[in-house]
């Protein structure tokens, strides 16, 4: 883990000084352009390219704390996740969705939750407030809550559609809009012109003459036998 924060803490501080000399170059090529400027500097020494590079700077590091946090297994779950998860937990309990397709949670068995979340490594789907409490619990990083590997989740964007009702009256109007396709008089038969269709009859397989041969000698032998002991 040492070595991990050590390698995390090299890469951050050169790309701040990448960023910082990036910064102070277009801050001469301005000069050299323009000449001198009317206002070079603000108090504290610090003119508008440095106060840019320490904005690109942070950013920057705010990105790399982000990917440290990703590698060890998703972003620190916030208030308003929190908030927003039992929200949505609640409205679930409240008032159940009418979905037609099963999209239950492996994790709490809901049938139709409104806001469901992936981890990214593995693909399991939970539904996001299964997945912001566990999160919240944890306190050795984000852990997928299925098969426990290491792995961030986001959400899932599903649009909503017309369900139930709404969706089978949709549908009505736009059949009924609809013209119906008439077939042409030349291609509709009569009933006179119906003939029935023969039907091709298959020939008996060699297992079913075996058998037939077989009964047959049978009988043969039963005969043949009555008729000498009865003399």
């Amino acid at each position: 883990m040492g070595e991990e924060t050590e390698r995390l803490r090299r890469a951050l501080v050169h790309a701040l000084e990448d960023r910082v000399q990036a910064a102070r170059r277009r801050i001469e090529i301005q000069a050299e352009d323009v000449g001198p400027r009317e206002d070079p500097v603000q108090e504290g020494g610090e003119g508008e390219g440095e106060r840019e590079a320490v904005g690109d700077g942070q950013g920057l590091f705010a990105r790399v704390r982000q990917m440290a946090s990703d590698l060890r297994g998703g972003g620190v779950v916030t208030g308003k996740m929190m908030r927003e998860a039992r929200a949505l937990r609640e409205r679930d309990e409240n008032v159940p969705s009418c979905s037609r397709f099963s999209r239950c949670c492996i994790i709490c068995y809901h049938p139709n939750p409104r806001q469901r979340a992936v981890f990214v490594r593995c693909g399991h789907i939970v539904c996001y407030p299964c997945a912001v409490d566990y999160a919240s619990k944890s306190s050795s990083g984000g852990k997928c809550v299925y098969c426990r590997s290491t792995s961030g989740f986001v959400k899932i964007f599903e649009t909503e559609c017309a369900e139930g009702e709404e969706a089978d009256a949709v549908i009505y109007e736009k059949r009924e809009k609809r013209p119906i396709p008439v077939p042409p008089e030349d291609s509709i038969r009569k009933e006179d012109d119906l003939s029935p269709v023969p039907v091709p009859r298959a020939p008996p397989s060699p297992y079913r003459l075996l058998i037939a041969l077989s009964f047959l000698l049978a009988a043969v032998a039963v005969f043949i036998a009555l008729f000498m002991f009865s003399d």
